[in-house]
């Protein structure tokens, strides 16, 4: 299992009609790399690019990070994230405590709501 990144989502939703439904899967991915960045950052109402100190996350053109797990830990502010700064799309909206898992291929610009919220950041390599 080395140089693997393996995950594993399981996703259970019941409605109020009783109706359940259950996911769960999995997914290994080889790794082209060593570099991993874990960390916590400031997220403020001006968007900006997420900072990672690993250069190599980058990649030689500074178009890709590879797979990134984002977790809004604010109790109150929600962050959004989109793929400039000038932010007009927002791809991904994350309400307190909630998280995303997914591929970056490029760099990937947040903000929040208002004030400062903290995001937790973990990228790995390709």
């Amino acid at each position: 299992m080395a140089k693997e990144i393996k995950c594993t989502i399981s996703l259970s939703v019941q409605t109020a009609l009783g109706i359940t439904t259950e996911k769960t899967d999995t997914i290994a991915i080889d790794m082209s790399g060593e570099a991993v960045y874990h960390g916590i950052q400031d997220v403020t109402s001006s968007a900006a690019a997420l900072e990672y100190t690993e250069q190599a996350l980058m990649g030689s053109s500074g178009d890709t990070a590879g797979w990134m797990f984002l977790k809004n830990l604010s109790t109150a502010d929600i962050i959004t994230l989109g793929d400039d700064a000038t932010h007009t799309d927002h791809i991904v909206k994350l309400k307190p405590g909630e998280f995303a898992l997914f591929r970056a291929n490029k760099p990937i610009f947040a903000d929040c709501t208002s004030g400062t919220a903290k995001l937790e950041t973990l990228v790995i390599e390709n």
